[in-house]
């Protein structure tokens, strides 16, 4: 385990702040990745080589390093061409195909080999099922297409028995789900391009049984339950081909295809899965379909559908993910060809995160090398530049109520907070809901232990599941103990024991409160991440720890007599101080902190205030109403003093 001591204020800058150790983890499913000078330095030169080092310093100088490119490689294992193309900082990730595999093991160490290279790069297939699958052979399990489960959902149902089929349907896509993930993930294989959202309306031959249905009803349940399989197994997930690939006959791969219906027809149909799934779709690809009466660029070139549609109209935040860019129906803009690399610009100035590029390493991959080559000259002279929108795509899962400054220091970096709200039935308490609303879009949560305002304890066995939760999302887990130290059971409630297997985890401890040294602001985080916690260091303050902050650190962490009288103290306190503030008529929640949250007339706070107490409103905390306040637990004198003023304000 490792320890790191930091300020505090500056702590929470520093985890929120563009370029820091966040900004590494994929959003979504890997767009972004920062990366240093020494990560590009082992790559050979090439003809633009030049070119590409000041593409790397002008990212460098805006901390903002895009990864677009999504590449496949020529066989069953790693070429010297391969291995130079992986290096460059322009590719993000690898699409394998069925000319890649051989056996479980060595797709395996393929994959090994790759992020061997560059371990942020993403490893993908196109794996839906029926038709669709790469991976036959070798224990690999044939998966139904998925119309097969649209099929059972339509079943005739015995009567008194209506729903069942559909109810038998959605667990059968989760099943297919997990299975697809499970034994993709064991071989080091990131993210499947699935499910297909497209609706079946019998006419497109290179849909066809792909879809699930032709109700984007039916097509919505069965694609998340499919989803919900996918995240159990720990793999994201991509919806394709925004806004619906299934009204045109013609193939994509070897035509343009073109449809005619109207906007509102189809967001009244074919977008209808994205609209509803915009929360938790990780990735979309869209369609090399022209919608001649929207926009006559293909909708993966079109700005108007990939931002002013798919994210303005319907909120998509995650990923985009251009189709394959070989394709004919990529080929060609407004009747003009394009070349591979004008395809790509094409893509990325329309919104697509990433370009998908494939079946180029071929024959010595010739195409793949002057698209690097290309892109970074276009880099260089203006033509093209990482999209900082994009970048800011980051969301944080919090609970409401909870303590205030971890929204304030996430929204003034521009990330976007996600509030999961605690309901008062249940005394405000973190449940398992919570740790059900950590999905793919999440980057980082938030958990106060105990939770501030309320003082509610999140029991070890849900903060478990939790840390298992974000681990499988990708998302980190920020687990502030900064109050625990006032429980005499702290020991069997910290997350500790947990940080060797959960390098996503980190606690975060201070000397704050139960040693009172709010002046020196001092407080620490431990995780077992080293890389981590180099970010973390490297993106802190440039100055140092006093001293005398540091020498105040380390006798305080020494002392027990002190720390342990507090302790007691709280313990004989508590009860008597909520029994009293009951006394009176008041709401009080059960906490377990060195505080009590109750509710009382909204007027209290000021009435108090006339008579020289100062009682903490709460009213202004998420999640909360008017009339709830938090006062600390504090020696009998003092607690009677507060109680007493009550009484004579309340009568």
């Amino acid at each position: 385990m490792n320890l790191s001591i930091l300020l505090w204020r500056e702590w929470f800058v520093m985890m929120t702040r563009k370029g820091c150790w966040f900004a590494e983890k994929h959003h979504a499913i890997g767009t972004y990745r920062p990366k240093g000078p020494a990560d590009h330095a082992q790559a050979p030169a090439r003809p633009a080589a030049l070119a590409l080092a000041r593409v790397i310093r002008t990212l460098e100088s805006k901390n903002m390093y895009h990864a677009p490119l999504l590449i496949d490689v020529a066989g069953t294992s790693l070429s010297a061409d391969d291995r130079r193309r992986l290096q460059s900082p322009l590719v993000g990730g690898v699409i394998y195909f069925g000319r890649n595999w051989q056996s479980r093991g060595q797709i395996s160490a393929l994959s090994a080999s790759i992020k061997a290279i560059r371990p942020d790069l993403l490893i993908t297939v196109d794996h839906e099922g029926g038709r669709v699958q790469r991976f036959r052979t070798d224990g690999f399990t044939h998966l139904p297409p998925m119309r097969a489960l649209g099929q059972h959902w339509r079943k005739p149902e015995r009567k008194g028995h209506e729903g069942e089929r559909a109810m038998q349907a959605l667990q059968a896509a989760t099943a297919c789900g997990y299975v697809l993930a499970a034994e993709l993930r064991a071989c080091g294989v990131d993210m499947s391009f699935a499910p297909v959202l497209d609706l079946d309306y019998g006419s497109s031959s290179v849909i066809g049984d792909r879809a699930f249905d032709s109700d984007a009803r039916v097509t919505t349940l069965l694609a998340k339950s499919l989803m919900h399989g996918l995240l159990q197994a720990g793999m994201a997930h991509c919806g394709k081909h925004f806004p619906g690939h299934g009204h045109v006959r013609a193939d994509s791969h070897v035509d343009i295809p073109v449809d005619r219906r109207s906007l509102r027809a189809i967001l009244r149909n074919d977008a209808l899965p994205y609209q509803w799934l915009a929360s938790t779709l990780a990735a979309v690809m869209p369609a090399h379909v022209i919608y001649s009466k929207v926009d006559e660029r293909p909708a993966g070139f079109s700005t108007r559908w990939l931002q002013d549609i798919l994210r303005g109209q319907l909120g998509f935040a995650g990923a985009i993910i251009s189709d394959d860019l070989s394709m004919q129906g990529a080929r060609q803009v407004q009747g003009q060809p394009l070349s591979l690399s004008e395809a790509a610009l094409a893509a990325l100035a329309a919104g697509c995160d990433l370009a998908l590029v494939c079946n180029q390493s071929l024959d010595g991959g010739r195409a793949l090398d002057e698209l690097l080559d290309e892109l970074s000259e276009a880099a260089v002279k203006g033509h093209w530049q990482p999209q900082e929108a994009s970048e800011q795509r980051r969301r944080a899962l919090l609970p409401a109520p909870t303590f205030a400054e971890y929204a304030a220091a996430l929204e003034s970096v521009g990330c976007e907070v996600k509030r999961k709200t605690l309901h008062e039935a249940d005394d405000f308490a973190v449940t398992e809901a919570f740790v059900q609303a950590v999905n793919q879009s999440i980057d980082l949560v938030f958990l106060c232990q105990p939770n501030n305002p309320t003082g509610q304890i999140t029991p070890p066995e849900l903060v478990q599941r939790l840390v298992r939760r974000c681990a499988d999302c990708g998302a980190v887990l920020v687990v502030d103990e900064c109050f625990l130290d006032f429980l005499q059971q702290r020991d069997a409630l910290t997350a500790k024991p947990l940080l060797q297997a959960a390098p996503n985890l980190v606690i975060l401890k201070a000397f704050t409160k139960l040693y009172a040294m709010a002046g020196v602001r001092l407080g620490y985080a431990l995780c077992a991440n080293t890389a981590l916690l180099a970010k973390m260091q490297a993106a802190g303050q440039p100055w140092g720890v006093s001293s005398l902050a540091q020498a105040a650190g380390a006798a305080a962490l020494r002392e027990t007599a002190y720390a342990d009288a507090v302790r007691a103290l709280i313990a004989d306190q508590r009860p008597k101080l909520a029994a009293g503030l009951r006394a009176l008529g008041l709401q009080v929640i059960e906490g377990s902190a060195n505080y009590l949250l109750f509710r009382a007339p909204e007027t209290l706070g000021a009435a108090l205030q006339q008579r020289g107490v100062c009682l903490r409103s709460c009213g202004n905390y998420p999640g909360l109403s008017a009339g709830w306040y938090r006062t600390a637990v504090r020696t009998a004198p003092e607690n009677e003093q507060l109680l007493q003023t009550m009484r004579e304000v309340l009568k």
